[in-house]
């Protein structure tokens, strides 16, 4: 595997990790959470208010 493979992957494989740092160097996890319930509930309250 060439070099520029590699550091291609690894930057990939940064990108989608859960895991950020904060400005004092802490690994904090990511906020973003999806879920079916919320977006089902919010497309079933849209269709009511029509």
């Amino acid at each position: 595997m060439s070099r520029e493979t590699f550091d291609l992957v690894q930057e990939m494989k940064k990108s989608r990790t859960n895991i950020e740092f904060d400005e004092h160097g802490n690994k904090v996890r990511k906020s973003t959470h999806y879920s079916m319930k919320r977006i089902g509930n919010k497309a079933e309250e849209s269709v009511q208010d029509v």
